[in-house]
Parts: structure tokens; C-alpha cells; sequence
């Protein structure tokens, strides 16, 4: 569901992952490394082509809130925005 282009900013807008290789590469660390990982989507707003989700995302010693945008451009996520206080992103 992922372009090959997509993008992957910060809430501050710093590139996290430019590309689906760099995507998969992380999420597979992610999966990886965190027993039990687990998003639940608390919250879905859409407007126009972009989805926001408030998400609660835990695994073994992790807690984290965050809104996570999805911009869809031909039925394709080609960017991401990742919003969180507590400091944690894809890297």
C-alpha cells in the first residue's frame, strides 16, 4: 500500500526514511527488536488525500501516543508523518 517513493518525516519534518527499501528495512528492525509490537488506531480523520490516525503503539517496555499522517496519492501512501512527544521515530 506503500509507493516506491514514499517518504517518512518527523513532526519537526526531518527525513526518516526516503524510499520503500529504507521503509522496509526499518520496520523489519522494528519488528525485530520489539517483542510484541502492536498499533492500535484509537482515531481516523480523513480530508481529501490525507488520513491522519491517532495511534497507541506498545510492545515489551514501550508506551508511545502518537498522530501519524498518510498522504494517498493514486491509491498509494507516498508520505508520512510521524507527530510524537516522546521522541521515538522509525530510526
Amino acid at each position: 500500500c506503500y509507493a516506491a517513493t514514499v517518504v517518512i518525516r518527523s513532526g519537526e519534518g526531518v527525513v526518516l526514511n526516503d524510499g520503500i527499501d529504507a521503509m522496509r528495512e526499518t520496520y523489519a528492525e522494528w519488528f525485530g527488536s520489539l517483542p510484541g509490537l502492536r498499533v492500535e488506531v484509537v482515531q481516523r480523520v480523513e480530508r481529501g488525500s490525507w488520513v491522519v490516525d491517532e495511534e497507541h503503539v506498545t510492545a515489551q517496555d514501550l508506551d508511545v501516543r502518537a498522530l501519524v499522517a498518510y498522504r494517498v496519492t493514486a491509491d498509494l501512501i507516498d508520505q508520512v508523518v510521524i507527530m510524537t512527544d516522546e521522541g521515538v521515530s522509525p530510526q
